[in-house]
Parts: structure tokens; sequence; C-alpha cells
């Protein structure tokens, strides 16, 4: 005699669909092992977000140690900012912009990467966000050299970002997003 006590009818459909379940995965696994060397149907390549872009016309970006925050998540950030940017991943690129505006485009991307040759980030000054007091931010301060022959008025200028919080991760804003925070 069995010291188990018998299953109910629940208790044993429950059995049997975890069984079904396992056998199912099982025969999965065997498919995907088995025909694992095919080549997919389409390639990957064919959806790739990022432009064609020469390596060796990668702008040259700075961030100076001094300039440096004691947030080191921010620093971080930015120093993913200036690989991702040498690298020309323009996906990655995306990523790292509020979604409160619409991105520069993959052409608009390509042609910023190609026309501007320095950038030298001046100033990461940490600001109070009266709007949100519980949060901060900071203004990036940066000069832009572009290319002599992209330019139409000033070899260099000066650009301010805002690096803010959106979902738990830092990103850029642009400064009048600060101004649009504040009148809120």
């Amino acid at each position: 005699m069995s010291s188990h006590a018998p299953l109910s009818r629940l208790q044993r459909m429950g059995f049997y669909g975890l069984t079904l379940l396992a056998l199912f995965m099982v025969s999965a696994v065997g498919y995907v092992l088995a025909t694992g060397d095919a080549e997919p149907a389409v390639a990957l390549d064919d959806f790739s977000d990022e432009p064609a872009l020469e390596p060796s016309n990668a702008p040259n970006i700075e961030f100076p140690e001094r300039l440096r925050t004691f947030d080191s998540g921010v620093n971080r950030f930015i120093d993913r900012f200036i690989r991702v940017t040498r690298e020309g991943r323009y996906s990655e690129f995306r990523k790292m912009w509020t979604r409160s505006i619409d991105p520069v485009s993959k052409d608009g991307y390509a042609l910023i990467w190609t026309r501007v040759r320095q950038v030298r980030i001046t100033s990461v000054a940490k600001i109070a966000r009266p709007e949100r007091p519980d949060e901060v931010a900071y203004v990036i301060t940066a000069d832009v050299v572009m290319d002599d022959a992209a330019v139409q008025k000033k070899a260099q200028e000066t650009y301010r970002m805002l690096i803010v919080r959106e979902d738990g991760a830092w990103v850029f804003a642009p400064v009048s997003q600060l101004k649009r925070d504040e009148a809120e």
C-alpha cells in the first residue's frame, strides 16, 4: 500500500500539463540542435540601423580628467557616449537621448559624424531641478570644431546639453527642456 495520498483530478491534470510542456521543450531543443547549422532565411545586416561610416573619419572627443564629476554614473555615461560616437553606432547613440524629442535621423547622424572633427568638453556642472527637488541634472558644455569644408558660419561653436535621469538611466536632453520643465 502506498503512503502517498491519491492526487485530485486537478493535480493530475496539472501534472500531465507539466509533463507535456517538458516533452515539448525537449523536442524543441532537439530540433534546434539538429538544425542549428542552417543559414538564417534573412541576413541580420538587412535590418541594420547603422549607417555606413568610415572609421578613420570619426570625430575626436575629449573629456578631460579634471572635468569628471563625483557621480561615477555620469562619468560612465559620458565615456559610453564617446565610445559609441567614435565607433559610429547610431542605434546605441539613439538610446542615449531623451524620448521626449524626436531623435536625429540615421542620415542626419551620418552627416554630423562626417562634418564634426573635434568635440572638447569644457564643463560638466551639476544643477538643481526646482520642478523635481529629488533629482539632479548636469549641464554639459562643449566646443565643437567642424570640418573646414562643412563650415558656413564659424569653424567652432559652443553647445550646451542636459544630462538627466529618465526611467532610471542617464540620457541627453536639450537645454530647452530644463526651461520647459521649470515652467510646468
